[in-house]
């Protein structure tokens, strides 16, 4: 299976198609199962697809998005008699192990005839994968990666639990499954970025995705300062553990676990989080519409994507809102 002849049929056949949505390729034709190679356009994101039977999905275990790859299950179309089950690599730096992953899900799923138990061992495989690439991956997050889990379970628990409920507000946090914001809340959708700068002069946006939803959906990026020091203020261990105690008493304390670990948090780890402690030093709260300095999928020419960029909130004061404003809104939408 030379996937790599086939990546390049579909990168070349990307540059001269505009519209839209995804293409796609066969691969495997002489086997037991549909599968295919895309790419999503017009962000070009590497895909798997297995198509199956809608029937052969019923039974099948969830299987979550994990940080760089997102999971899709569904039938083709309304009341179509097939589906298919997605996988979007979100993240191309990791275009080599998405190859390894894609021989071994496709030979597993080819190894027995039954196409309900080939799914089934599909998509037993995959969530094997996942555990595995978490636990492999270098001992402990990075400082940035602390400063924004910190950041985003202080804006799960202070902001959004308490307007929300702990279920709503765990069930919405989406970005350690791989979204594009850090909480989709219904209408509304929420961006945090997280700095322990003295001055929040400059905000990073990782992707053209970032600061962009639909027209119906509202967008808030939020911007933490935190003031950072070595035994003194809450810990990542001690924002962990209250957001557990939070969860445990709402009943969703697996729902945390598991966003947790997706994240890259693992209670082994623990011990290189106990010493720098966080206070909040401040917070900023603006609202994305109409004339906020962004960019977005629209306004890249044609064959540019995985952009990432950054903007100085100088030009964006006139789209800020005090506490109450934000929490209003929230209130509003959530």
């Amino acid at each position: 299976m030379n996937l790599a002849d086939v990546w390049r049929h579909l990168e070349s056949e990307s540059v001269v198609t505009a519209t839209p949505g995804r293409i796609q390729r066969r691969i495997l034709p002489e086997g037991q199962r549909d599968f295919f190679l895309g790419l999503e356009l017009p962000s070009r994101k590497r895909m798997l697809i297995f198509r199956v039977q809608a029937r052969s999905l019923s039974g099948q275990p969830d299987v979550s998005d994990s940080r760089g790859l997102a999971v899709r299950l569904a039938c083709k179309e309304p009341d179509s008699d097939l589906a298919e089950v997605t996988l979007v690599l979100m993240d191309p730096r990791h275009k080599d192990i998405f190859d390894l992953l894609i021989h071994d899900l496709v030979g597993s799923a080819e190894e027995v005839t039954g196409e309900a138990e080939g799914l089934t061992r599909f998509l037993a495989r995959l969530s094997n994968w996942q555990h595995m690439l978490r636990r492999l991956g270098p001992r402990g997050l990075s400082r940035e990666a602390q400063q924004g889990l910190w950041g985003e379970l202080w804006f799960l628990s202070q902001a959004v639990a308490p307007l929300a409920g702990f279920v709503d507000a765990i069930t919405g946090w989406r970005g350690p499954l791989g979204a594009d914001q850090d909480f989709q809340l219904g209408e509304i959708c929420v961006e945090v970025k997280t700095s322990t700068a003295t001055k929040l002069d400059r905000l990073q946006i990782a992707s053209e995705r970032q600061l962009d939803t639909p027209p119906d959906v509202t967008l808030l990026l939020v911007a933490l300062s935190l003031d950072s020091r070595i035994g003194h203020g809450q810990s990542l261990v001690e924002m962990v553990e209250s957001a557990r105690d939070m969860a445990s008493a709402a009943g969703c304390l697996h729902v945390l676990n598991d966003h947790l670990e997706q994240y890259g948090y693992i209670d082994e780890d623990a011990d290189l989080y106990r010493e720098t402690g966080y206070c909040m030093r401040s917070f900023h709260a603006y609202r994305v519409e109409q004339g906020f300095p962004r960019l977005v999928s629209g306004d890249l020419p044609l064959g540019v994507g995985d952009v990432s960029y950054s903007i100085y909130s100088a030009h964006c004061y006139r789209f800020q809102m005090d506490v109450r404003r934000a929490n209003q809104l929230l209130k509003g939408l959530v």
